[in-house]
């Protein structure tokens, strides 16, 4: 058996562009704000900073992700933005250089 593997790199306008786009599916998943940064954890978890305003009293919360969340995120943008994954690949997130990507590997029985 050989596995197809493929990589999608989101740099980080890409990834708010897409955390932005989830968030409006997933009402609780981050506070109302600005995105203003990321920064990976070491268990693929994405801490998002957010900017909140409250009347004239502004603050900075932090909010860590899961990685399932953020690799649907991913597969949301990809799809609203028409490009093509395998619908039958195990996906995951993972972070390098700042920059997330979206892991693909598909099994493919030869011969």
């Amino acid at each position: 058996m050989i596995h197809e593997v493929r990589t999608i790199k989101f740099g980080k306008t890409e990834l708010e562009q897409a955390l932005n786009a989830y968030r409006h599916l997933k009402a609780d998943l981050l506070p109302p704000g600005r995105i203003t940064g990321f920064a990976p954890s070491t268990n693929k978890e994405l801490t998002v900073g957010v900017e909140t305003s409250h009347g004239s009293f502004t603050s900075h919360v932090h909010v860590a992700l899961p990685a399932h969340h953020v690799t649907d995120a991913l597969i949301k943008f990809c799809i609203a933005n028409n490009v093509v994954l395998p619908a039958k690949a195990d996906k995951e997130v993972l972070y390098a250089d700042g920059d997330a990507m979206l892991m693909m590997q598909l099994a493919v029985n030869v011969g």
